[in-house]
């Protein structure tokens, strides 16, 4: 699973418990906040009491979009991804226009497969914000149904804003391996080593590559897939080039 962004509200609450308990529950409307000891628990990561505590603002007023966004995530982060792209789908539906909304709601929908819902909340998430993730997220999705020269420039425009991550490079590297460009791919996973020896998807790479080099030249079957960030170490999807989840 993705790992989804924490909303804001609820990290800054995290960090201020004994001022908030302080405080008592207002309306998001007013704060932005919808529950302060709710939000407390989704910023502590204590998620059963989050979805107990949403559920319960919920009952009060079912019309709060940010509970039912705050909920969404609580759930999303207990494993139970339908409830959450519910959820995600009715604060959108009341009008909550925050891009970690939609970038949540886009990568759960990537999740299970629904790729023209992911590609729709994706861009609405990146025309709501000038932050890399949605792009990255929708090279993603672009490459998944083969519209490579769409991903390119959503990892481009990715880059643009944050130049030396190596999820983005690395995902650069794949989509320019899938268009044939192999010595571009081979000079970015190199100079990602040079930089994080330790990251892992590039170093599996770069021996994929030299092992399809090996392939072409002796007529040896095919090599394991390269990999993207987010894919387990060791995972292979033999045969082609593969983009995997991030790790937002």
């Amino acid at each position: 699973m993705k790992t989804r962004i924490i909303p804001l509200t609820a990290l800054l609450l995290s960090l201020s418990w004994g001022a908030a308990m302080a405080a008592a529950p207002q309306t998001a409307g007013e704060t932005g906040i919808c529950d302060v000891a709710a939000d407390y628990a989704l910023g502590v990561e204590d998620y059963p009491a989050a979805i107990r505590l949403h559920l319960a603002v919920l009952s009060r007023d079912p019309n709060n979009a940010l509970a039912h966004y705050h909920l969404g995530f609580a759930y999303g982060m207990s494993g139970r991804h339908s409830a959450e792209i519910r959820e995600y789908q009715r604060a959108a539906a009341l009008g909550l226009r925050a891009f970690d909304l939609y970038l949540n709601l886009g990568m759960a929908e990537f999740e299970r497969g629904d790729l023209p819902s992911a590609l729709a909340a994706l861009t609405t998430s990146a025309r709501l914000s000038d932050a890399a993730e949605p792009h990255f997220e929708l090279a993603l999705v672009y490459e998944r149904q083969g519209y490579l020269k769409q991903a390119d420039a959503q990892i481009h425009a990715a880059l643009a804003k944050a130049p030396t991550e190596p999820d983005y490079l690395n995902t650069l590297a794949v989509l320019s391996a899938e268009q044939g460009d192999l010595s571009a791919a081979r000079r970015i996973w190199t100079a990602i080593l040079r930089r994080e020896p330790q990251y892992h998807p590039a170093a599996v790479n770069l021996d994929l590559l030299a092992h399809e080099a090996i392939r072409t030249a002796t007529s040896l079957p095919a090599p394991a897939a390269p990999i993207l960030p987010g894919e387990a170490k060791g995972a292979a999807k033999g045969g082609a080039l593969t983009v995997t989840d991030s790790t937002l």
